[in-house]
């Protein structure tokens, strides 16, 4: 607030993007108990702060969903960004709308930005969403049911048939005027990934799919976090006897109790063992990788912790041309999401993004 009142912009726009991303981070970890009242004040910060950010560029006229932000100061004129609300069923689905701010009333490609089981729509900003607008392209980033403020304020959940909330999307942004309806391409992050092409397969205005990383199964990650003892209690029904292996195991392991916190709260399930099983319902398994057509980009982290192997997996299912690219630990790229190399990612993607669509 000091440097925005001095008049120091850029300054005050860092600030504010660095306040967003650390009441994220905060935030992130207090799901370990989904009951604790500061996720959703810590999580309104995060929102805030981006919103503070947004109002310091110019937003767009007479955008059909955009939220009025009041006290604007556009001093960043390059981009232009809106905040805006999707009608899904009885919810809603919040997001942001960023395009370049010169020519703006110009028709370019869109890229729809989904994160993953543990994502909100601000975060995108910073692994895809300035690097679109820096690359000539709309994008909008926006939270589907189980993440962001669609869990956290309106209490809905994850859902294996994420075609649902994208086909919102896509009606939505079909309605504002400077899309090309021939040039939309959707990205998935981390488990977003399925939900992306899962999307894909029933969403047939897609122009073209990024997947970061590739999931085929997300009940592949089961066995990265449980032991085969727990897996054949759960596969037996035996929840009772999973749920205590499960809750003496997260006594000593915090990422286990925080994973396993966090899966029931926003599948909406009420045991360690359910949310197991839900996770399997989370498949593109019976013929649903092969009904993708679009072009496809399939990112392989060569070290990711929760879904190593899942990219080859899904790239041999599919029928539609694809381009499988293996991220290495060489050029720190290796982990999960590229989380060591983010830049080298965003490279890949807009090179294969700019050739395909």
């Amino acid at each position: 607030m000091d440097a925005q009142g001095a008049g120091r912009w850029r300054t005050a726009a860092g600030s504010w993007l660095r306040a967003s991303n650390y009441a994220r981070t905060a935030e992130f970890f207090l799901h370990i108990d989904p009951a604790d009242p500061r996720i959703t004040s810590t999580s309104r910060r995060a929102v805030d702060a981006f919103r503070a950010f947004a109002r310091m560029h110019p937003g767009h006229d007479d955008l059909a969903g955009a939220v009025p932000l009041t006290d604007r100061n556009p001093v960043f004129p390059a981009m232009r960004m809106s905040e805006v609300t999707i009608p899904f069923g009885d919810a809603h689905l919040p997001g942001w709308w960023m395009t370049p701010g010169d020519d703006h009333d110009a028709v370019r490609p869109t890229l729809l930005a989904l994160g993953g089981f543990d994502s909100i729509a601000e975060e995108m900003y910073f692994t895809v969403g300035k690097t679109a607008v820096e690359q000539g392209w709309n994008v909008l980033l926006f939270d589907g049911p189980g993440q962001g403020r669609v869990i956290r304020e309106q209490g809905v959940h994850f859902r294996p048939d994420y075609e649902a909330p994208v086909s919102a999307v896509v009606d939505a942004v079909l309605g504002f005027p400077v899309v090309d309806a021939d040039r939309i391409a959707l990205i998935g992050m981390s488990q977003g990934g399925y939900f992306a092409a899962r999307a894909a397969a029933f969403e047939p205005r897609l122009a073209a799919l990024v997947v970061w990383d590739g999931i085929y199964d997300v009940s592949s990650a089961n066995a990265a976090l449980a032991t085969p003892e727990i897996l054949e209690h759960i596969a037996a029904g035996r929840d009772d006897r999973a749920d205590e292996l499960i809750r003496s195991a997260a006594r000593d392991l915090p990422s286990l109790a925080w994973v396993v916190a966090k899966g029931t709260w926003t599948y909406g399930v009420d045991s360690p063992a359910e949310y197991f099983r839900r996770n399997e319902q989370y498949t593109l398994a019976d013929g649903v990788a092969e009904r993708i057509a679009c072009p496809t980009l399939v990112i392989d982290a060569e070290a990711d912790h929760s879904f190593r192997g899942q990219p080859q997996v899904f790239a041999d299912h599919l029928l539609a041309p694809h381009t499988l690219l293996r991220m290495s630990e060489a050029d720190g790229a290796g982990e999960h999401c590229n989380a060591g190399s983010v830049n080298r990612f965003q490279e890949a993607l807009f090179d294969w993004l700019d050739a395909t669509v």
